[in-house]
């Protein structure tokens, strides 16, 4: 955020650096016997996210794990039981063994700020922007 400042006929620029998000702020990682994989979803591409989640749901490697799903607070995304997904709205109080983030998302960027471990969700037209960040495949 950009604030202009005016003293003396003459504009002075401050830059506000962005606040870190709470989500970034609170995963918690247990490597140990935790099958938890925590995604993270954009607001542009919620639905076509989950819909890919949802094509690998025969993929023998899918039961071997949780998957909790948070998805961006303005995105409108409908769970079914049938599905495996879990609905997260906050990240309090649990642990993961993943964090799958869209490459849509801005909480790439607090992660990399606060050095967590993450993947991108390998999306073949998406992910071209972040280079040194694992890619995550089923």
């Amino acid at each position: 955020m950009i604030i202009k400042v005016f003293l003396n006929k003459k504009i002075k620029y401050i830059l506000n650096p962005k606040k870190i998000s709470e989500v970034a702020m609170k995963i918690k990682y247990n490597f140990k016997n935790n099958n938890n994989i925590l995604i993270i979803l954009g607001g542009h591409d919620s639905s076509e996210m989950i819909k890919i989640l949802k094509d690998h749901i025969s993929n023998t490697n899918y039961d071997k794990f949780k998957y909790f799903v948070k998805p961006h607070p303005k995105a409108k995304i409908i769970f079914n039981d049938e599905d495996k997904l879990f609905y997260v709205e906050k990240v309090n109080n649990m642990y993961f063994n993943k964090v799958v983030i869209s490459p849509t998302s801005t909480v790439v960027y607090d992660m990399i700020k606060l050095k967590k471990p993450f993947y991108i969700f390998d999306i073949d037209y998406k992910s071209q922007y972040i280079q040194h960040v694992n890619l995550f495949k089923f």
